[in-house]
Formats: structure tokens, C-alpha cells, sequence
């Protein structure tokens, strides 16, 4: 009898062993990582409606858990596209938000504020003539209405009220009726444009047939902007 109880004791000794010794391989098993994924994140702030580069991109790996099918995963769903809104630094870029670009060999995109009752009603896809005019009140060496730009075309046309312009930091109050305005035009042509809207000076004209327009540039005479 003495001889089966020990028999038992010894049996449940090495099941209390085995199992301890289970549980212990199980809690400190390496447990199978989540598999991981690499995408494209800029690698600084990129401003709306700005033509994407590779080299403004890097690539970051990142949980798969993190990423859906919108996700930008490789460079070539880059190729010719803008940006529609701000994308930051390391952050994941949505495809949704990114537009293909009109043709910009030679050209650059410019943001800037534009009084809402001198956008003569253009939207996005338009093309415009971009005016400098001037107050009557205003001394200045640019005549009223000179062109600055033929046949620009608008990118993009941000809500009333904006505070700032992403692209060349202009400020208005709150009161102003300016909106943001993402213009597509020669390089040569973008300071005046620029200085001009800072002064609140633009104003534009819808281009019903940009195809019977010419591509007018501006001389230095006509645009003498102090």
C-alpha cells in the first residue's frame, strides 16, 4: 500500500512538473511578431498642390495592420501626381488625396491669396489671365491692369476664410473674403504674382478658349513691381 502511494506521489510530481515546465516554455517563447510592410512617407512637410518628387520620399516600415489599399507603397504611384492637401513629415500618404499634374515641364506651382470677388469665377481645371491691378490710391510703377500671366491654369481654390497661404505665407484677417489660390504658371512670372497678391493687387479672367490665347510673357518694362 506504502509502495502505490509513493508511486502516485511520484507520478503527480512529474505532472506538476511537466506542466509547470509547459507553461514556462510557452510564457517566454518568442510570440510570432505581426508581420510588417514598407510604404513611402515624405521626409518633410509638403505643401498642397505641389508636384511630388522620389526624393522627397523615403521609405519606413510599419505594421501591415497600419496600411489598407490606399496606401502609397512604391515611387511609380508618384510619377506626375500633386498632392491635394499638406502631407507631414513620416506620415503615411493616402493615394486619394494625390492628383495626376497638368503638364508643368517649365512651369511651377504657386499658391497665393486672391480677393474671392476677383476670381471671376474660376475653379479648379480653369485657365485664367492673371492680372496686377491697382488702387487709384496707390503710387506705384505697374499700371493698372497689366498682365502678369496669360493662360495660367488654376490647380486648386481653398475656402473663404484661410488664414495663410501654404506656398508663400501671406497672412489676412479674419474678415478678409481671400481665397487660396494654386496657380500653375511660368517661372519668370511667379515673383510678380506673388508680390502682386501680398499687395492685394491681383485679379483674374477667366479664359473661355485658352486654345485661340497665346502664351503672352511679361516684360520688364510692364512689370517694373517695386
Amino acid at each position: 500500500m506504502d509502495k502505490k502511494k509513493t508511486v502516485i506521489t511520484i507520478a503527480a510530481i512529474i505532472l506538476g512538473l511537466l506542466v509547470a515546465l509547459f507553461a514556462w516554455v510557452n510564457i517566454n517563447s518568442p510570440q510570432d511578431a505581426e508581420a510588417s510592410v514598407n510604404i513611402l512617407v515624405p521626409a518633410k512637410d509638403i505643401s498642397p498642390y505641389s508636384k511630388l518628387q522620389a526624393d522627397d520620399f523615403k521609405t519606413r516600415t510599419v505594421k501591415e495592420g497600419e496600411v489598407d489599399s490606399y496606401t502609397v507603397l512604391e515611387t511609380a504611384q508618384l510619377q506626375d501626381m500633386i498632392t491635394t492637401v499638406a502631407l507631414y513629415s513620416n506620415k503615411p500618404v493616402d493615394k486619394r488625396s494625390l492628383s495626376l499634374a497638368s503638364d508643368t515641364s517649365n512651369k511651377q506651382i504657386i499658391g497665393v491669396l486672391i480677393d474671392s470677388t476677383r476670381l471671376s469665377n474660376a475653379t479648379a481645371g480653369d485657365y485664367v489671365d492673371v492680372y496686377w491691378v491697382s488702387d487709384k490710391t496707390e503710387t506705384t510703377a505697374v499700371a493698372p491692369a497689366i498682365v502678369l500671366s496669360r493662360k495660367a491654369q488654376i490647380i486648386g481654390v481653398d475656402g473663404e476664410g484661410t488664414s495663410t497661404s501654404a506656398m508663400s505665407g501671406q497672412k489676412i484677417s479674419s474678415e478678409s473674403k481671400a481665397k487660396a489660390v494654386y496657380l500653375l504658371v511660368k517661372p519668370e512670372e511667379a515673383p510678380y504674382i506673388i508680390q502682386g497678391s501680398m499687395k492685394n493687387n491681383i485679379a483674374l479672367s477667366k479664359v473661355l478658349n485658352p486654345q485661340s490665347v497665346p502664351d503672352v510673357l511679361i516684360t520688364e518694362e510692364e512689370a517694373d513691381v517695386q
